[in-house]
């Protein structure tokens, strides 16, 4: 996934007052079975002054970040821009750092080998076999040399084999739902989403994540601007 921590975004009815955004927001993922760890500074604002009431937390990557609010007030567009300009960075610094290898098979397809055969191919021999590959090497050699800034995640090798353009593409769907959306199912919000009012990747295939980025994102530009969203770290 694009976003590395566990990020679980909310979508509330605006007659939620603000003071009660993240309660409302934590008690809907509690009837999920998740644990809430708190809210969590990843939406941008648009440009000026940021509501105060808004503003979680004493260090922000940058002053503009804020755990939620109304749509209206937080820039969408923006984040999927940003995180598509450094996207394509990543994936030009990724090009280079594996020129010449050969095309790497995912993860889920050795896990699946796993599933299949079990005794010819325990989970021990699948994850070595999958790491072996020199792609995967490359990336974790990379890796070990350079400051964690600058890392290129394994998670994406399969996003980052779909070329320049998909990967992206994918870093744009992926900057507003992060890891899952939520709605709370009450007024325009359940209605929008439909039930069970949950969305998240099924597995770690791309396929399953550009179905997830879909619908959320759909979800996410059908609601009212006055609705609010909150971003919750949960587990």
């Amino acid at each position: 996934m694009f976003i590395d921590s566990r990020t679980v975004v909310v979508c509330v009815p605006a007659a939620t007052p603000v003071e009660d955004l993240v309660d409302v927001a934590g008690a809907r993922l509690a009837t999920l079975g998740l644990t809430t760890h708190g809210p969590v500074g990843h939406f941008v604002v648009h440009p000026g002054p940021a509501p105060r009431r808004f503003i979680r937390g004493k260090r922000r990557p940058t002053p503009t970040l804020t755990y939620g609010g109304p749509i209206r007030q937080l820039d969408l567009a923006g984040m999927r821009h940003g995180a598509a300009a450094h996207a394509a960075e990543l994936w030009q610094l990724w090009q280079q750092v594996v020129a010449k290898t050969p095309p790497a098979r995912p993860y889920w397809s050795f896990e699946d080998r796993h599933y299949e055969d079990p005794q010819r191919w325990p989970l021990a021999r699948a994850q070595l076999a999958y790491t072996s590959q020199p792609r995967y090497q490359a990336m974790a050699v990379y890796n070990a040399a350079v400051h964690p800034v600058h890392q290129l995640s394994t998670d994406h090798l399969e996003a980052f084999q779909a070329g320049a353009d998909a990967y992206t593409r994918l870093a744009a769907l992926a900057a507003v739902p992060a890891d899952a959306v939520a709605t709370v199912p009450a007024d325009a919000v359940a209605v929008a989403s439909g039930p069970p009012g949950w969305f998240t990747p099924t597995s770690a295939r791309l396929a399953d994540l550009v179905a997830y980025l879909t619908l959320a994102n759909r979800l996410l530009d059908s609601l009212p601007l006055d609705t609010r969203l909150a971003a919750l770290t949960a587990s």
